[in-house]
């Protein structure tokens, strides 16, 4: 019960400050989503923020809208790294495993991936902390240091 009310303290203190700070965008990252969206993908989000502060982030930087939005869940088997959100998606979208990709920056999105049976990119271009780079390199089958890598990865190009 202890550790439950202090994971539940931290996500409150989260969440007070992510509903008063908008974060910026990579570089290049507004171009690769209007890029992805207009050549036919889904953009869709699985996050432990919530879906009305991902909503006010994407229309502050003028990405396309997520299609599907799972945000924090109480119950653990309904958020990541559990698979539910992207068995939610397939079925939402008509997809099969082998048409998703999952794109994150830390483990419990590779876990989620690889639990559901989809591939995975590492965003790399977000960390500094070299365990963390380490880490995702080592477990990763595509690691992007950069947000032009993940567009010539996921839109077949060269990059730029």
């Amino acid at each position: 019960v202890g550790s439950e009310m202090c994971i539940r303290d931290r996500y409150q203190t989260w969440l007070d400050y992510v509903r008063t700070h908008v974060p910026d965008t990579f570089p290049g990252m507004h171009d690769l989503l209007h890029r992805f969206r207009a050549a036919g993908g889904h953009i869709c989000v699985v996050s432990h923020s919530v879906p009305e502060n991902i909503l006010r982030d994407y229309r502050a930087h003028d990405l396309p809208t997520p299609g599907l939005i799972y945000g924090w869940d109480p119950d653990p088997e309904r958020r990541k790294p559990a698979p539910w959100p992207i068995y939610q998606i397939e079925r939402e979208l008509g997809l099969r495993p082998e048409q998703l990709v999952v794109i994150d920056d830390l483990k419990p999105g590779k876990d989620m991936a690889d639990r559901a049976g989809v591939d995975f990119i590492a965003a790399g271009w977000t960390h500094t902390v070299p365990h963390i780079i380490e880490t995702m390199q080592r477990l990763c089958p595509h690691y992007c240091r950069t947000v032009a890598e993940l567009c010539a990865l996921l839109l077949d190009e060269t990059e730029a």
